[in-house]
């Protein structure tokens, strides 16, 4: 390909991205997390985006990839410096590092999940030092005997919960605060709790354990009393379970 045609293609991929950057541009599937993508052309000079649902289509592979939607602060960033054109054997061996690497988050999410007790899809991993993770880290490390915690949101976590999450409306008197459950040393999961910013909430582990388990079972985005977090409190406190037995 000359370099007229290299210009012509690279500013029709940039509008094809710009415009239609998340599904298939010959069969319309949407891109799902971590689709291996190729950027080139048809048989016919055509510029299209696909993922493997049409990768034989492409008659002249440009470009190559992955589409993420979680971990996205996890995206190795390469050397400017040490950055050059790929050949197409190195092009698929980078491809297919990423997509590896990507896989192993979501493997190690899902793990710290079952343990956790949360169910659904694998959710983003953390694994820079954050001002929340140092703040929680150590305050499980000062609290030994505690497996939960109830504290405020620090500036800047709230991009780190799912976009669905955070459009949820805040009723007034109440703030969202963050649920923390630790699973082992170094591992730890969040969930979102709106908190009634009137009703006082002891910092007991029993407490917050319910609070957790409440908060992040299917259905629990609703109203909820303190009756029912007080009734399963007294199931985990271990003093009252050692008396009644």
């Amino acid at each position: 390909m000359n370099r007229a045609d290299r210009r012509r293609f690279d500013k029709e991929f940039r509008k094809l991205m710009d415009r239609d950057g998340e599904a298939c541009t010959l069969c319309r599937k949407q891109f799902e997390h971590n689709n291996k993508t190729y950027a080139g052309l048809t048989a016919g000079g055509r510029t299209v985006l696909t993922s493997d649902c049409c990768r034989e289509k492409v008659e002249h592979v440009m470009a190559s990839g992955i589409f993420v939607t979680r971990n996205i602060h996890e995206i190795p960033i390469a050397d400017r410096k040490s950055m050059k054109r790929l050949s197409s054997s190195e092009m698929e061996s980078a491809v297919e590092a990423m997509h590896d690497h990507f896989d192993e988050l979501d493997r190690i999410s899902r793990r710290v999940m079952k343990q956790a007790g949360l169910k659904g899809q694998a959710q983003d991993l953390f694994l820079a030092d954050t001002l929340w993770k140092k703040d929680d880290a150590a305050w499980f490390k000062n609290n030994p005997g505690r497996s939960h915690r109830l504290r405020p949101m620090f500036e800047g976590e709230a991009s780190s919960f799912p976009p669905d999450v955070l459009r949820l409306q805040v009723p007034e008197g109440h703030k969202m605060e963050v649920l923390v459950r630790q699973v082992e040393v170094g591992k730890r999961a969040r969930t979102l709790f709106c908190r009634n910013s009137e009703v006082p909430i002891p910092d007991l582990e029993e407490v917050v354990h319910a609070l957790f388990d409440t908060v992040s079972r299917p259905g629990g985005r609703r109203v909820i009393s303190v009756d029912e977090i007080a009734q399963l409190a007294r199931r985990y406190d271990v003093s009252l379970a050692g008396k009644a037995n």
